[in-house]
């Protein structure tokens, strides 16, 4: 978990619900990180692992009050149509995130543009092995890491050729 080097802070805007033991809270989350040059957040990391028991059921509550229909127009996400995000939320809730690396991905929105993937296209940024840290609540989502931090991390990353 190391490869990645510091930690990012991204926000909460969607979530699936949780199956099995997970049951009754959400499962999974999907994390953004905010470009505030275009008041824009970009998804960046599906993570469904770090959290205790007390953490799903926290954030499930505090969620609750954040739940929209849809996501907003400034929210830039590619939507897999065969695994849609169950909840959508308003951007509220901040989490530390922690990931083995940085990876080039066409299923996420961060820093798309900053970075171009092994054929020179312009890409996202995905994160490998991401784990959730805590909440951050002293930090509002556009305080959030932005897309220039996320492209500055791939590229420190010693696996990335500039």
């Amino acid at each position: 978990m190391e490869g990645a080097g510091d930690t990012m802070d991204l926000v909460i805007l969607a979530a699936w619900n949780g199956t099995g033991k997970r049951t009754g809270v959400y499962g999974t989350y999907l994390y953004f990180c905010y470009d505030a040059e275009n008041e824009q957040y970009q998804s960046m990391t599906r993570i469904g692992t770090g959290y205790s028991d007390q953490d799903l059921k926290e954030l499930h509550t505090k969620l609750q009050e954040y739940r929209i229909d849809e996501p907003l127009p400034e929210y830039a996400v590619i939507i897999d149509k065969s695994d849609p995000p169950d909840h959508w939320f308003l951007p509220k809730l901040v989490g530390e995130i922690k990931c083995a690396d940085l990876t080039t991905s066409p299923d996420y929105m961060a820093a798309h543009g900053l970075v171009f993937d092994k054929d020179g296209q312009e890409s996202g940024i995905g994160l490998r092995f991401p784990r959730f840290l805590r909440l951050r609540e002293d930090k509002p989502p556009t305080a959030a890491t932005g897309p220039e931090q996320i492209r500055d991390m791939y590229y420190n990353q010693s696996s990335v050729q500039k």
